[in-house]
């Protein structure tokens, strides 16, 4: 109903948008964002629902392709904007995704990456409530008004004020210091939550702050917990206007050794859907008992969903050799209401092939729920996804270096960290070198970001520019 209620409006627009475009001049083909890959003008055609994906996924996919490059399997994702905080998992190279959605409180039966959204971003507004509690989130102040320290009429404390507040953003260096923040109007705000609670200044900004992370912080658990995941086993990647702000205490709070900043974090996400290739998916109801399932109608029903995706992809202007083809089955025990995805062997199926797939069933149950059943499988649906492949994004490597350039050291600064206010070191991102070690308490700073290492902390640079928070944990 609702890929009826938008697909005439969609289809519309994007055929109008096409032809313009070539009658510009643009050789090149239109691409639309979809929920677990980029698609060409006839699949949104077909399934105008898709181009309602938004652009959390395109960090996500890039996440994963940086974190390919770099060596690393496993990953959580935060991206933190202003208005809100979303969190994805990376588990052995690949996103993770769900096959039903929600979209204006309406449940969609669509695949796409696993992405949580909570509203807790720089923009979230501090209150108290009338209990004496504060809050902070899910209301945001926007762009316009936006925070206090804007000086655009904003009338209540947010994160970012009280970021600025405790002196972990510079007020002349916000966006490179295209604008410059009131620190008075940011402290004023905060100071009214302060009085509300009985506490200082800067117990009140950190307060705030701290709220807005414990909020991200269970969002986190839920999404990776609730999967059967333990946190020691993940990296973050962190990115958005202010990822770098709050991922070093949350790795801390969750016993994570490792975090990542990559290389402009601000605009993670859009440089991120450069990452993405073509991708398809199918489903077909397939109701089976496993000791039943006839093997070769299950091939062949493969390959019948397999040529009709080539001739999609071929159409969108991919070779068969840049073509490939991911085989699951949903599936579960008999009398079960959940299923779990379970991958499928790729090429000609085998006659064992049903012992493999039941034996990686098992193994994915016990995972994420902690045991295993003796009962009956069975088939829910058939799933395949189509990926075309897209030539990948070059990676620039960064100079190799001893010490830390002069030049990248900026004027200290007191910065209220752990219950204290520190003289804490401050640094030019983009003057790293590869291999250069900060020990925390520091900042980098850059004009779209802010990387926040805690006391204890190290951070290292790596060739491909990422700064590797190591968090002295598990």
């Amino acid at each position: 109903v609702i890929n009826a209620y938008i697909e005439k409006a969609v289809v519309e627009y994007l055929s109008r948008l096409s032809q313009n475009l070539k009658n510009m001049g643009f050789l090149g083909q239109l691409l639309v964002l979809g929920p677990s890959g980029i698609l060409g003008i006839e699949a949104v055609r077909e399934k105008a629902l898709y181009t309602l994906a938004s652009g959390p996924i395109g960090g996500a996919a890039g996440a994963a392709y940086l974190a390919r490059l770099s060596g690393i399997r496993d990953l959580l994702t935060m991206d933190v904007g202003g208005t809100s905080f979303d969190v994805s998992i990376i588990k052995d190279g690949v996103n993770v995704e769900r096959h039903q959605t929600e979209i204006m409180g309406f449940p969609v039966l669509m695949a796409g990456m696993d992405i949580r959204t909570i509203g807790a971003g720089g923009g979230s507004i501090a209150r108290v409530d009338a209990a004496g509690l504060l809050t902070v989130g899910p209301d945001s102040a926007g762009a316009d008004p936006g925070p206090m320290a804007y000086g655009l009429g904003g009338t209540e404390p947010t994160v970012t004020d009280a970021a600025l507040v405790n002196g972990l953003i510079d007020p002349d260096y916000f966006l490179g210091g295209e604008i410059h923040l009131d620190l008075d109007l940011a402290k004023r705000g905060v100071n009214d939550v302060a009085k509300k609670l009985g506490l200082s200044l800067n117990e009140a900004a950190d307060g705030i702050l701290s709220v807005a992370r414990n909020n991200m912080t269970t969002a986190t658990t839920e999404i990776l917990v609730g999967q059967g995941f333990d946190p020691r086993d993940f990296a973050i990647m962190a990115y958005g206007g202010a990822g770098g702000i709050f991922a070093g205490n949350i790795a801390k709070d969750m016993s994570i050794s490792r975090v990542i900043i990559p290389p402009g974090p601000g605009v993670f996400s859009a440089q991120g859907i450069l990452s993405m290739d073509l991708v398809h998916t199918y489903a077909r109801g397939y109701a089976r008992s496993m000791d039943e399932l006839d093997i070769q109608e299950l091939e062949d029903i493969y390959k019948d969903m397999e040529n009709n995706a080539l001739q999609i992809l071929t159409r969108e202007g991919m070779s068969r050799d840049r073509v490939e083809f991911a085989r699951s089955l949903d599936m579960c025990y008999a009398g079960q209401h959940y299923y779990i995805e379970t991958p499928v062997p790729n090429g000609e199926l085998k006659a064992n092939a049903k012992i493999e797939i039941n034996n990686s069933f098992e193994r994915l149950h016990e995972i994420r729920y902690g045991h295993r059943i003796e009962a009956p499988l069975i088939t829910i649906n058939i799933r395949l996804k189509a990926i075309g492949k897209i030539k990948e994004i070059p990676m620039t490597e960064v100079k190799q270096g001893k010490g830390i350039p002069q030049s990248a050291i900026k004027k200290k600064r007191k910065v209220y960290l752990e219950g204290n206010l520190m003289d804490t070191q401050i640094y030019e991102r983009d003057k790293l070198l590869c291999g250069n070690t900060i020990v925390g308490p520091a900042i980098i700073e850059e004009p779209f970001h802010t990387t926040v290492v805690m006391p204890g902390q190290r951070l290292q640079v790596d060739k491909l520019g990422n700064l590797i928070i190591r968090t002295g944990d598990a």
